[in-house]
This record gives C-alpha cells, sequence and structure tokens, in this order.
C-alpha cells in the first residue's frame, strides 16, 4: 500500500544531525510497519504546539497521532526548592500558573526583570498580567512600561494599549510638561482633574475672612474727641 506521510517540528525547535523530510512517500507491505526518527532540540524553556504526523492515501486522511503541547522545563527544582516560590513559577511555569499566582500574591516578591521578557513576547499576556494586577489594585511602572513596545503610534492602537500606556504616561513627572489642558490618544489633562492640575499653575485659595476686623486700641493709650460746633446766626 502506498502512503504519505506528513510531518513537522514542534513549534519553537530546531532540528539536529539530519534535515527534517517533512514529506514522505512509503510502501508499506501487509502486516508491515514504518518508522522514521528525527532529531530537535529547544533553545529556551516554554510551552510548544506540536502540529502531529498525518498519513493519507494521497486523497483522504487515514491516520494521524493526538496533539499536544510539549513543556519544556529546566531541572531546576532542587535549585529553586519551593515550587510555589515565585523565582520557581517565574522560571519554570506556564502564563496559567504566573496568571494563578499573580491573583493571589502581591508584587513585592517577585522580581520584575523576571518578568519583563515574557511580556516582551506576548502582547496577550501583557494585558492578561495588567488585567490582574488593576483587578488587584496594583500598579508596577515597569510592567505598565511595556505597553510602549507594543503600541504602534503611527497607526491604529487597541483600546487596551492605550489605556496602558496613559496609565503610564500619567504617572511619569513628564507629564506636567505638556500643562494642565492637553488631549492626546494617550494622555488627557484637564485643568478641573485636581489630580492632574500642577500646583505651580492652579491653586485654590481660600481667604476667611476676607477683610480681616481691626484691632482693639486700649482707652489709655488712645482718646478719641468729638468737637461739636454750633454757628448762631446774629
Amino acid at each position: 500500500m502506498k502512503l504519505h506521510v506528513e510531518l513537522q517540528l514542534p513549534q519553537g525547535a530546531i532540528a539536529i544531525q539530519n534535515p527534517l523530510e517533512s514529506g514522505q512517500d512509503i510502501h508499506l507491505d501487509a502486516h508491515g510497519n514504518f518508522q522514521y526518527e528525527y532529531f530537535f532540540y529547544f533553545p529556551e524553556v516554554g510551552d510548544f504546539p506540536h502540529y502531529p504526523p498525518h498519513v493519507s492515501d494521497y486523497e483522504e486522511i487515514i491516520a494521524f497521532a493526538s496533539p499536544t503541547v510539549l513543556r519544556v522545563r529546566t531541572d531546576q527544582t532542587k535549585h529553586y526548592g519551593d515550587t510555589t516560590s515565585w523565582s520557581y513559577i517565574l522560571a519554570c511555569g506556564s502564563q496559567e500558573e504566573i496568571l494563578r499566582k499573580l491573583a493571589t500574591d502581591p508584587l513585592d516578591g517577585m522580581n520584575v526583570d523576571l518578568l519583563i521578557p515574557k511580556l516582551h513576547r506576548d502582547a496577550m499576556f501583557l494585558q492578561n498580567v495588567t488585567e490582574v494586577l488593576r483587578t488587584r489594585g496594583e500598579f508596577n511602572d515597569r510592567i505598565w512600561s511595556m505597553s510602549l513596545v507594543w503600541g504602534s503610534f503611527g497607526g491604529e492602537q487597541e483600546p487596551w494599549r492605550l489605556r496602558l500606556t496613559g496609565e503610564y504616561i500619567i504617572g511619569m513627572d513628564k507629564a506636567k510638561m505638556v500643562g494642565d489642558w492637553f488631549t492626546s490618544p494617550t494622555l488627557t489633562r484637564r485643568l478641573r482633574d485636581n489630580s492632574n492640575a500642577s500646583q505651580e499653575s492652579f491653586r485654590y485659595l481660600e481667604y476667611f475672612p476676607l477683610i480681616n476686623a481691626r484691632g482693639k486700641v486700649s482707652n489709655n493709650e488712645n482718646r478719641v474727641f468729638l468737637l461739636i460746633l454750633h454757628w448762631l446766626p446774629d
């Protein structure tokens, strides 16, 4: 029986030894079998989907393996000790595991530098991380600054990216340099907004009382004389 086999490397993998022959024509005898081995490695840790081999008779798919996701991890369990710590989760955990830990643990114990590269590679992961932190009422300027990496100021941006960029810029001291009345897609400042108005250019001053009462004068020091003149005609 003449068959055709299609296969490919997992996403993110690099072939080693012999190059991969993705498409092969084989002849399978009755009660026979066919075996093909290929070798690859992953240059970094992560979760990588693998499109499985498919066998066809040139007209229809007659057999295929189940799709799978290969979880690539370094053997660092002994090094980190606690597999629930931020160090271990950021180094070996999946995106879902990171988001679950963010939902329950504060950022104080996290080394943000280990999270930044993951946000740099995946815009959707950046959106999910900031949504979780916003729900918890937490803000980190390093994380929010990644919106500048994914933003495209030359074209239309997604609303969530504009929101992140605006939240990041409004916390910078340089944001006050635009003045107290400014409108842009990423930053809006209004004079009536007390949180945005700079104290140097706009302040509320209250004078009470508007006119101060005069001080009392002691009778021993000053006297007031009243002179009445009355003119009588001749």
